[in-house]
């Protein structure tokens, strides 16, 4: 992304990692940091070198740690939006949408077990939700 107005040339990383660690985040952020090393100091080479009309450009890692529950790291996320200029207003909505898709990802996958572990034990009493549940209490989330 290139802010053109303040000269900055954000490289955005979207990382999923375990996130049953308490460490996940800085892992998560260390995978990333290496990966791109290379690229970002290149840029920043390229940033130093330029002519007097192009000078003045800064280039700025943002990484974006999300677990593969669903865990995001509020304080980090609110910093990167604020970087990206994105309003306060939108940055819970933003945060919110990725967590959703693990959630319905693992409901699916439970769903399945129960109705496979149902049909070999021959359990005819067993339930299977429509995923509903799962979301139920995500916008309270902060």
């Amino acid at each position: 992304m290139v802010d053109l107005a303040n000269k900055v040339l954000f490289v955005l990383e979207f990382n999923r990692t375990w996130d049953q660690r308490r460490d996940y985040k800085e892992r998560g952020e260390t995978r990333a940091r290496a990966q791109h090393d290379i690229l970002i100091k290149s840029l920043e080479k390229v940033a130093r070198d330029a002519d007097s009309e192009n000078e003045g450009w800064k280039i700025r890692l943002l990484i974006f740690v999300g677990g593969t529950s669903g865990l995001v790291n509020v304080k980090t996320f609110n910093d990167n939006m604020n970087e990206l200029h994105v309003i306060k207003l939108k940055r819970n909505a933003i945060r919110k949408g990725p967590a959703l898709e693990p959630l319905n990802a693992q409901d699916t996958v439970l769903c399945s077990f129960f109705v496979q572990r149902a049909d070999v034990w021959g359990d005819s009493q067993v339930q299977v939700g429509n995923g509903n549940d799962a979301f139920q209490g995500l916008g309270n989330l902060e």
